[in-house]
């Protein structure tokens, strides 16, 4: 409280408190999130004959996995009360690799000349 409390006031107090979750609890969160990442990859990579694209640019895809996995955590606290950043630098360029991919230049493109 940013200010001191006055006798003859009321006020209302929230107390708000966490348990720990069991490692079954705890195992079953990172195979959601990681199903849940992997069903948004899958759902944002689209397949047309010999062409791989992503359905949304690179910058995009990252801030919703950010959100994605902030969202899958949002409940819960670690005992150093660590956040979650986000996906680091390395995650945007490899997306942004996987963006400007183009199979027709690799050396095993069966369909070129």
């Amino acid at each position: 409280m940013n200010f001191k409390l006055r006798q003859n006031n009321e006020y209302d107090f929230k107390i708000s408190y966490f348990f720990a979750i069991t490692p079954n609890e705890k195992s079953a969160l990172y195979r959601t999130l990681g199903s849940s990442v992997m069903t948004y990859i899958d759902q944002s990579v689209s397949i047309n004959g010999n062409d791989i694209k992503m359905s949304k640019n690179y910058k995009k895809v990252h801030d919703d996995l950010d959100a994605l996995v902030y969202q899958g955590l949002k409940f819960y606290q670690n005992d150093l009360a660590y956040e979650f950043p986000g996906f680091s630098d390395i995650i945007k360029e490899k997306l942004k690799q996987f963006e400007d991919l183009n199979l027709k230049k690799s050396k095993f493109y069966q369909f070129g000349s």
